[in-house]
């Protein structure tokens, strides 16, 4: 049940071509134990099945919109951020998916000193090794993310 009294987290998933990703990243969404989000799946108009995937979800929290984004990632990320009714903004690649306590873990260490929340991620490929960023992986592999200088907030921006 979706409790009105807290905050929503409006979650931004750009979107290009990704219809055999997209179905495991909005089920990780429509999955989390923090119920109260919306999503908004920004589509550079895919020319694969994207759509049609998008248009066989029901539930009322997940939005699809389209933008020539003409390459430009952020231009579909900010008419995400346009478009949202939360408090709260979190972003997800279409290619990507969430643990199921995702954003209750993030909505929990949030405080009223807190602006950003930034956190590692796991790695998980179905070959043997890839390369990322010059770097090989076995196929699950947990990431410590970058050491941030401060001011943290500068550093991430």
């Amino acid at each position: 049940m979706i409790n009105n009294k807290i905050p929503i987290i409006s979650i931004i998933i750009p979107t290009y071509n990704h219809a055999k990703f997209i179905k495991k990243a909005l089920q990780s969404v429509i999955n989390q134990t923090f119920e109260n989000w919306e999503a908004i799946v920004i589509d550079n108009y895919s020319t694969d099945d994207t759509e049609k995937i998008l248009n066989e979800y029901k539930d009322t929290r997940i939005r699809y919109i389209k933008i020539k984004n003409n390459g430009i990632i952020a231009k579909s990320r900010n008419l995400g951020i346009e478009n949202a009714n939360g408090e709260w903004i979190a972003f997800l690649d279409s290619d990507d998916w969430w643990t199921l306590n995702k954003l209750e873990t993030c909505f929990n260490n949030i405080d009223k000193k807190v602006d950003l929340i930034y956190h590692n991620l796991e790695v998980k490929y179905n070959k043997s090794k890839f390369n990322f960023e010059n770097k090989f992986f076995k196929k699950k592999e947990f990431l410590k993310g970058r050491q941030l200088k401060k001011p943290i907030l500068n550093d991430l921006l």
